[in-house]
Protein backbone atom coordinates (compact mmCIF):
# COMPACT_ATOMS: atom_id res chain seq x y z
CA UNK A 1 0.00 0.00 0.00
CA UNK A 2 0.75 3.80 -0.40
CA UNK A 3 0.00 7.26 0.62
CA UNK A 4 -1.29 9.81 -1.00
CA UNK A 5 2.19 10.81 -2.47
CA UNK A 6 2.98 7.60 -3.51
CA UNK A 7 5.08 6.16 -0.85
CA UNK A 8 4.96 2.71 0.64
CA UNK A 9 3.59 2.39 3.90
CA UNK A 10 6.86 1.29 6.55
CA UNK A 11 6.85 -1.18 8.84
CA UNK A 12 6.63 -0.28 12.74
CA UNK A 13 10.33 0.76 13.99
CA UNK A 14 11.22 -2.56 16.15
CA UNK A 15 12.84 -1.94 19.12
CA UNK A 16 16.45 -3.08 19.29
CA UNK A 17 16.78 -3.97 22.57
CA UNK A 18 13.47 -6.22 23.05
CA UNK A 19 12.29 -6.94 26.49
CA UNK A 20 12.54 -10.41 27.17
CA UNK A 21 9.43 -11.91 28.18
CA UNK A 22 9.23 -13.42 31.72
CA UNK A 23 9.10 -17.22 31.04
CA UNK A 24 5.81 -18.73 32.74
CA UNK A 25 6.06 -20.99 35.47
CA UNK A 26 4.64 -24.34 35.20
CA UNK A 27 2.91 -25.18 38.52
CA UNK A 28 3.47 -29.01 40.13
CA UNK A 29 0.50 -31.42 39.79
CA UNK A 30 -0.56 -33.43 42.36
CA UNK A 31 -2.92 -36.32 41.66
CA UNK A 32 -6.19 -37.28 43.44
CA UNK A 33 -6.52 -40.50 44.55
CA UNK A 34 -9.49 -41.45 42.08
CA UNK A 35 -7.11 -40.25 39.56
CA UNK A 36 -10.30 -37.87 38.58
CA UNK A 37 -8.59 -34.59 38.99
CA UNK A 38 -5.38 -32.84 39.35
CA UNK A 39 -4.71 -30.35 42.31
CA UNK A 40 -1.40 -27.89 42.33
CA UNK A 41 0.85 -28.25 45.36
CA UNK A 42 1.40 -24.63 45.41
CA UNK A 43 -2.72 -24.60 45.68
CA UNK A 44 -2.46 -27.54 48.48
CA UNK A 45 -0.06 -25.48 50.76
CA UNK A 46 -2.41 -22.68 50.56
CA UNK A 47 -5.30 -24.47 51.76
CA UNK A 48 -3.37 -26.06 54.77
CA UNK A 49 -2.06 -22.46 55.35
CA UNK A 50 -5.48 -20.81 55.81
CA UNK A 51 -7.02 -23.79 57.76
CA UNK A 52 -4.52 -23.67 59.80
CA UNK A 53 -5.28 -20.38 60.27
CA UNK A 54 -8.42 -20.97 60.60
CA UNK A 55 -8.55 -23.65 63.62
CA UNK A 56 -5.40 -21.38 65.44
CA UNK A 57 -6.34 -18.10 66.38
CA UNK A 58 -3.64 -15.42 67.54
CA UNK A 59 -4.73 -16.33 71.49
CA UNK A 60 -5.39 -20.27 70.74
CA UNK A 61 -4.73 -22.18 73.72
CA UNK A 62 -3.43 -25.16 71.87
CA UNK A 63 -1.01 -22.88 69.83
CA UNK A 64 0.07 -20.91 73.09
CA UNK A 65 1.40 -24.25 74.43
CA UNK A 66 3.64 -25.25 71.64
CA UNK A 67 6.27 -23.70 72.89
CA UNK A 68 8.86 -25.61 70.91
CA UNK A 69 9.54 -26.25 66.64
CA UNK A 70 8.46 -30.14 67.50
CA UNK A 71 5.42 -28.55 69.07
CA UNK A 72 4.23 -26.44 66.55
CA UNK A 73 5.34 -28.81 63.63
CA UNK A 74 2.71 -31.30 65.36
CA UNK A 75 0.02 -28.45 64.85
CA UNK A 76 0.68 -28.03 61.40
CA UNK A 77 0.74 -31.69 60.58
CA UNK A 78 -2.36 -32.46 61.92
CA UNK A 79 -4.28 -29.63 60.00
CA UNK A 80 -1.76 -30.90 56.98
CA UNK A 81 -3.48 -34.42 57.37
CA UNK A 82 -6.97 -33.36 57.34
CA UNK A 83 -6.90 -31.33 54.08
CA UNK A 84 -5.33 -33.75 52.49
CA UNK A 85 -7.63 -36.17 53.15
CA UNK A 86 -10.73 -33.95 52.01
CA UNK A 87 -9.10 -32.91 49.53
CA UNK A 88 -8.33 -37.05 48.37
CA UNK A 89 -4.81 -36.31 47.22
CA UNK A 90 -2.60 -39.01 46.37
CA UNK A 91 1.35 -38.30 48.36
CA UNK A 92 4.28 -40.52 49.12
CA UNK A 93 5.30 -40.00 52.75
CA UNK A 94 8.34 -37.98 51.53
CA UNK A 95 5.79 -35.83 48.83
CA UNK A 96 3.82 -35.75 52.54
CA UNK A 97 6.56 -34.62 54.26
CA UNK A 98 7.77 -31.88 52.25
CA UNK A 99 4.32 -30.30 51.79
CA UNK A 100 3.95 -30.20 55.78
CA UNK A 101 7.27 -28.59 55.94
CA UNK A 102 6.50 -26.19 53.30
CA UNK A 103 3.40 -25.21 54.54
CA UNK A 104 5.06 -24.96 58.37
CA UNK A 105 7.72 -22.46 56.57
CA UNK A 106 4.97 -20.17 55.37
CA UNK A 107 2.94 -20.16 58.83
CA UNK A 108 6.48 -19.88 61.32
CA UNK A 109 9.28 -19.26 59.20
CA UNK A 110 10.65 -17.63 55.98
CA UNK A 111 8.94 -19.77 53.35
CA UNK A 112 11.40 -20.98 50.89
CA UNK A 113 14.34 -19.44 52.55
CA UNK A 114 13.98 -21.37 55.54
CA UNK A 115 15.75 -24.64 54.05
CA UNK A 116 18.94 -22.02 53.07
CA UNK A 117 19.41 -20.36 56.43
CA UNK A 118 19.87 -24.24 57.59
CA UNK A 119 22.54 -24.89 55.29
CA UNK A 120 25.57 -23.79 57.15
CA UNK A 121 27.79 -23.32 54.39
CA UNK A 122 25.42 -20.64 52.69
CA UNK A 123 26.48 -17.10 53.94
CA UNK A 124 24.87 -15.04 52.02
CA UNK A 125 21.51 -15.07 50.00
CA UNK A 126 20.77 -12.45 47.31
CA UNK A 127 17.28 -11.96 45.97
CA UNK A 128 16.29 -10.43 42.57
CA UNK A 129 12.76 -10.08 42.22
CA UNK A 130 10.85 -12.81 42.71
CA UNK A 131 12.80 -14.33 39.84
CA UNK A 132 15.87 -14.16 40.66
CA UNK A 133 17.94 -15.63 43.93
CA UNK A 134 21.54 -16.29 44.36
CA UNK A 135 23.87 -17.69 46.86
CA UNK A 136 27.22 -17.64 48.16
CA UNK A 137 28.66 -20.54 50.55
CA UNK A 138 32.11 -19.44 52.41
CA UNK A 139 33.82 -17.04 50.30
CA UNK A 140 33.29 -18.14 46.58
CA UNK A 141 31.36 -16.42 43.89
CA UNK A 142 27.59 -16.26 44.19
CA UNK A 143 25.90 -19.10 42.47
CA UNK A 144 22.28 -18.52 40.76
CA UNK A 145 19.75 -21.35 42.04
CA UNK A 146 16.78 -20.53 40.36
CA UNK A 147 13.67 -18.71 41.59
CA UNK A 148 12.08 -20.10 44.88
CA UNK A 149 9.00 -17.84 45.22
CA UNK A 150 5.70 -18.09 43.58
CA UNK A 151 5.32 -14.43 42.52
CA UNK A 152 6.21 -10.85 43.81
CA UNK A 153 3.72 -10.51 46.67
CA UNK A 154 4.93 -13.73 47.81
CA UNK A 155 8.72 -12.71 48.21
CA UNK A 156 7.65 -9.26 49.23
CA UNK A 157 5.75 -11.15 52.76
CA UNK A 158 8.91 -13.68 53.36
CA UNK A 159 10.61 -9.94 53.40
CA UNK A 160 8.13 -8.29 55.48
CA UNK A 161 8.39 -10.90 57.81
CA UNK A 162 11.65 -11.03 58.11
CA UNK A 163 12.14 -7.58 58.65
CA UNK A 164 9.38 -7.78 60.71
CA UNK A 165 11.10 -9.78 63.39
CA UNK A 166 13.88 -7.21 63.01
CA UNK A 167 12.11 -5.09 64.25
CA UNK A 168 12.04 -2.95 60.95
CA UNK A 169 9.37 -2.71 58.06
CA UNK A 170 9.62 -2.62 54.43
CA UNK A 171 7.65 0.78 53.85
CA UNK A 172 7.50 2.37 50.55
CA UNK A 173 8.33 5.84 51.96
CA UNK A 174 11.71 4.17 53.03
CA UNK A 175 13.65 2.28 49.83
CA UNK A 176 16.54 1.07 51.93
CA UNK A 177 16.52 -0.48 54.82
CA UNK A 178 19.03 -2.80 56.63
CA UNK A 179 18.29 -4.61 60.06
CA UNK A 180 19.56 -7.81 62.00
CA UNK A 181 17.70 -10.40 64.10
CA UNK A 182 18.57 -14.46 64.66
CA UNK A 183 17.93 -17.07 62.52
CA UNK A 184 18.34 -20.89 63.45
CA UNK A 185 20.97 -19.38 66.03
CA UNK A 186 23.00 -17.45 63.52
CA UNK A 187 23.26 -13.48 62.94
CA UNK A 188 21.52 -12.62 60.26
CA UNK A 189 21.73 -9.20 58.21
CA UNK A 190 19.08 -7.86 56.11
CA UNK A 191 19.64 -5.80 53.51
CA UNK A 192 16.32 -4.43 51.00
CA UNK A 193 16.56 -1.88 48.43
CA UNK A 194 12.85 -1.08 46.73
CA UNK A 195 11.61 1.49 43.92
CA UNK A 196 12.43 4.17 42.97
CA UNK A 197 15.75 3.11 43.82
CA UNK A 198 15.83 -0.41 42.36
CA UNK A 199 13.40 -0.98 39.50
CA UNK A 200 11.99 -4.26 42.06
CA UNK A 201 12.33 -5.37 45.31
CA UNK A 202 15.96 -6.18 46.28
CA UNK A 203 17.33 -8.54 49.38
CA UNK A 204 21.10 -9.01 50.20
CA UNK A 205 20.71 -11.34 53.00
CA UNK A 206 24.11 -12.08 55.06
CA UNK A 207 24.19 -15.30 57.17
CA UNK A 208 27.03 -15.77 59.46
CA UNK A 209 27.92 -19.18 61.64
CA UNK A 210 26.22 -19.85 64.72
CA UNK A 211 29.95 -20.37 66.28
CA UNK A 212 32.37 -17.52 66.04
CA UNK A 213 34.92 -18.45 63.84
CA UNK A 214 39.00 -17.85 65.92
CA UNK A 215 41.64 -16.59 64.89
CA UNK A 216 42.99 -20.37 64.96
CA UNK A 217 39.92 -21.18 62.22
CA UNK A 218 40.95 -18.73 60.29
CA UNK A 219 44.47 -19.39 60.28
CA UNK A 220 43.37 -23.24 59.41
CA UNK A 221 41.11 -22.41 56.77
CA UNK A 222 43.72 -20.53 54.70
CA UNK A 223 42.28 -16.99 55.25
CA UNK A 224 44.94 -15.71 56.99
CA UNK A 225 48.39 -16.99 57.93
CA UNK A 226 50.23 -17.35 61.05
CA UNK A 227 52.08 -14.55 61.44
CA UNK A 228 49.08 -12.44 60.30
CA UNK A 229 47.33 -14.15 63.13
CA UNK A 230 50.34 -13.36 65.77
CA UNK A 231 50.36 -9.65 64.78
CA UNK A 232 46.81 -9.28 64.86
CA UNK A 233 46.68 -10.77 68.00
CA UNK A 234 49.12 -8.61 69.81
CA UNK A 235 47.73 -5.79 68.08
CA UNK A 236 44.62 -6.22 69.77
CA UNK A 237 46.26 -7.18 73.35
CA UNK A 238 48.18 -3.83 72.46
CA UNK A 239 46.90 0.08 73.52
CA UNK A 240 46.78 0.97 69.71
CA UNK A 241 43.91 1.29 67.63
CA UNK A 242 43.23 0.19 63.87
CA UNK A 243 40.71 -0.16 61.23
CA UNK A 244 39.57 -2.85 59.30
CA UNK A 245 38.52 -1.96 56.01
CA UNK A 246 37.85 -4.34 52.80
CA UNK A 247 35.18 -4.95 50.22
CA UNK A 248 31.90 -5.84 50.33
CA UNK A 249 31.99 -9.37 52.02
CA UNK A 250 35.47 -9.65 52.22
CA UNK A 251 35.31 -11.01 55.87
CA UNK A 252 35.44 -7.44 57.97
CA UNK A 253 32.99 -9.16 60.17
CA UNK A 254 34.07 -11.90 60.61
CA UNK A 255 37.82 -10.77 61.20
CA UNK A 256 36.48 -8.08 64.04
CA UNK A 257 34.42 -11.19 65.89
CA UNK A 258 37.05 -13.09 65.71
CA UNK A 259 39.43 -10.12 66.98
CA UNK A 260 36.91 -9.14 69.74
CA UNK A 261 37.24 -12.85 71.56
CA UNK A 262 40.99 -12.29 72.15
CA UNK A 263 40.34 -8.68 74.20
CA UNK A 264 41.84 -8.92 77.73
CA UNK A 265 39.11 -6.99 79.24
CA UNK A 266 35.76 -5.82 77.57
CA UNK A 267 34.86 -3.61 80.26
CA UNK A 268 34.01 -0.17 78.84
CA UNK A 269 33.51 -1.58 75.34
CA UNK A 270 30.69 -0.19 72.83
CA UNK A 271 29.88 -0.89 69.86
CA UNK A 272 27.54 1.08 67.38
CA UNK A 273 26.32 -1.18 64.40
CA UNK A 274 23.21 -1.02 62.19
CA UNK A 275 22.35 -4.62 61.62
CA UNK A 276 23.64 -6.22 65.65
CA UNK A 277 26.43 -8.45 63.76
CA UNK A 278 28.62 -8.37 66.04
CA UNK A 279 29.72 -11.24 68.93
CA UNK A 280 30.36 -8.92 71.70
CA UNK A 281 31.50 -10.39 74.97
CA UNK A 282 28.94 -9.97 77.87
CA UNK A 283 30.41 -6.99 79.44
CA UNK A 284 30.26 -4.62 76.06
CA UNK A 285 27.38 -2.52 75.41
CA UNK A 286 26.08 -2.34 71.94
CA UNK A 287 23.77 0.52 70.34
CA UNK A 288 22.08 -0.91 67.54
CA UNK A 289 20.66 2.45 65.19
Amino acid sequence: MSDNNGKKDQPPPQDEHPIPKKPEREPEWLESRLGSRLVSRAALVERIIAQFLQEFAVDDAHLSAAKTKADRLKLVRETALYVIAVESVQLSLEEQADVIRQAYAEIFGYGPLDALFEDETITTIALEGADKVSVRRGHGDLEVIGPLFEDMPHMRDVVSRLLRHAGAELRDDEPIIEAGLVVEGRPVRVSTASPPVTVQLTADIRVHPKQVLTLEDLTAGGLLTEEAAQFLDALVQSAYGFVIVGDTESGKTTLLNALLQRLPEAKGLIAVERAGELRLPASAESLVA
